[in-house]
Formats: structure tokens, sequence, C-alpha cells
């Protein structure tokens, strides 16, 4: 296993240079305006070493390791050129970008915002995704990097809820836009009536709060 980690570290600075790694891009559907509005990115790499390696395996070595950062920006110029392309295909659609909870900061913000300016993308066409491990961590820095965010346009979402820790708490220190519930709620909606309650629940709670944001 140590071995393993050693090789994927090893690597990772090497792929990023190769461009071996891609951003995938996940088409979000809303039922309410019956299209595609959004485009996800996710991160793939098929290193020419070690082959295909999921990002379950290799994003958590990375974050062991410190360089979550680097992988974070890589990604950030990559999918933002490449949204750039869709838009000038006349697609007219927003760009969610995961951001994990070790890059967030005041300092990414304003990369992601010269970036944009770059590629003459507007930040309102941009949602930043944070999962709940964020809220675990230095709360402050957070609340304040994602209040940044928001000032210069850029939307946020709060990924995975109900995942771990999350709480009603936590929904209303966050300023965010959207909330995804988690794949296990998703799953359970439609065979389990105590799901089902929450989900709904959680859906009335959430909209009440973002009409008083």
């Amino acid at each position: 296993m140590i071995i393993e980690k050693t090789k994927v570290v090893n690597n990772i600075f090497n792929a990023m240079k190769l461009n071996e790694i891609s951003s995938y891009y996940q088409p979000i559907y809303s039922t309410k305006d019956n299209k595609i509005t959004d485009v996800e990115s996710l991160v793939r790499w098929n290193s020419s070493i070690l082959g295909p390696i999921s990002p379950a395996k290799f994003i958590p070595i990375i974050e062991e390791a410190g360089y979550i950062k680097d992988l974070d920006e890589y990604v950030l110029k990559k999918a933002i050129g490449d949204f750039k392309l869709l838009l000038d295909k006349g697609l007219d659609i927003q760009l969610s970008l995961n951001v994990s909870v070790e890059t967030l900061s005041y300092q990414y913000i304003d990369k992601l915002l010269k970036v944009l300016n770059k590629n003459q993308v507007s930040p309102e066409s941009i949602k930043i995704e944070i999962t709940e491990t964020a809220l675990l961590s230095n709360k402050t820095e957070i609340i304040e990097s994602v209040k940044y965010a928001k000032q210069n346009g850029i939307r946020v979402s709060f990924d995975d809820f109900g995942s771990g820790y999350s709480s009603i708490r936590n929904l209303m220190i966050f300023p965010f836009d959207e909330v995804k519930l988690d794949k296990m709620f998703i799953d359970k909606i439609l065979i389990d009536d105590k799901y089902r309650y929450l989900a709904k629940s959680l859906l009335k709670y959430v909209t009440i709060l973002i009409m008083r944001l």
C-alpha cells in the first residue's frame, strides 16, 4: 500500500505536465426547464505508467500528501478553458467545480476570477461545490471564502448533504445557493418512507432558507 501511494505521488506532477489528467463533464438536467442547465467537472487520470486510476483512489492519496491544491488549480484552468469552448459553440449552460476544503480560500477564489477574466467567462456562470468535510474544518475561513466567492457572482453548492455530519445548523451558517442530497437519500427515497419524508422536509426547509438569503 505504501509503495502504491508513493507511485501515485511521484507521478502526479508528471501527469499534469503531460496532460494525462482530464476533466470529464457530467450533464445536470433540469426537469423544471426540461433541458441541461449545468455540467459538472469530474477529474480522471489515465496514467501512461500506472494505467487508469480511479479518482476515489488517487485523490485521497494526493490530499494526504498535501498536493491537492496543485491538482485543483490544474483542473480549474483546464475546466474553464474547456467551458469557454462550449460557450463559444452557443451552449447556454453553467459549470460546476468541485473544490476541496484544503484548497478553498481567498487565494483560490482570486485565481478563479483571474482565469475567468482571461477566458472572458462570467463568474455568474460558475458554481463551486463543497462537501460537508468543509464544515468540520476551519469554519470561519471557509465561510469567509464562500462569502467572497458569492460577492463576486460565483454560486455555491453544498454537495453530498447527509453523508456524514450534516445538520440544519450548518445550512443556516453557510451562504449556499444549492444543496445536493447524498446518493444514499436518492437511492432510498422510492423504497423507504422515512427517507422520502426526510427528503421532502429538507426540500421545503432549504427552499425557505434560500428565499431568505
